[in-house]
């Protein structure tokens, strides 16, 4: 027997509507200033509702940072499980993951930056595409698949750490590294 769920009133999606033009004003303002500039104020000033009203929907800058991320994460995770369908899942899913990085840097930093800790992000979807990819790929090789867990986390943490070295040290997104002597290096793990 289905479930029925009562629809949603006309009040409840016009909230729904305007918290997410609150997050997709903040998410513009985020990529324009920047995390520390980023104001409250400005956000309700450029949504046309007051402060308070903002407020109402969400108690703090944080937990505002917090949706945008959320829906980063889908996004991002959404990208990555497009890359699965490569020649080679684990390099593609690698190679996108890089790329994510360095064409959408604040968001990516959002995610992984400052204020968040890896093992937070241990469970999210992104983490999970690894661990998804590599497993497929060994149960095609007849892999032990309790060690996929284990694989894809160094995989993982190699993806990730190349990311953040080509945003911080290597000139940032506007001097990458090339992508095919990325994908050489990926490879080989």
């Amino acid at each position: 027997m289905a479930i029925s769920r009562k629809p949603e009133s006309g009040r409840q999606k016009r909230q729904a509507l305007i918290r997410q033009q609150f997050v997709n004003t903040a998410h513009e303002l985020l990529n324009e200033v920047g995390r520390d500039k980023l104001s409250l104020r400005e956000v309700a000033r450029r949504t046309d509702y007051s402060p308070a009203a903002l407020y109402e929907y969400f108690d703090s800058k944080n937990h505002l940072l917090d949706e945008i991320a959320k829906e980063v994460v889908e996004r991002f995770a959404a990208v990555l499980q497009n890359a699965r369908t490569g020649q080679e899942p684990l390099t593609s899913v690698s190679l996108a993951y890089v790329e994510f990085a360095c064409n959408h840097h604040s968001d990516f930093l959002l995610v992984f930056g400052e204020r968040r800790s890896l093992s937070e992000h241990m469970s999210s979807k992104i983490y999970q595409v690894f661990v998804n990819t590599l497993a497929f790929q060994e149960s095609k090789e007849k892999g032990d698949l309790a060690k996929s867990a284990k694989k894809a986390y160094r995989l993982w943490i190699a993806v990730h750490g190349l990311a953040m070295l080509q945003l911080t040290h290597f000139g940032g997104v506007e001097n990458k590294t090339s992508y095919k002597e990325m994908g050489s290096f990926l490879s080989g793990l």
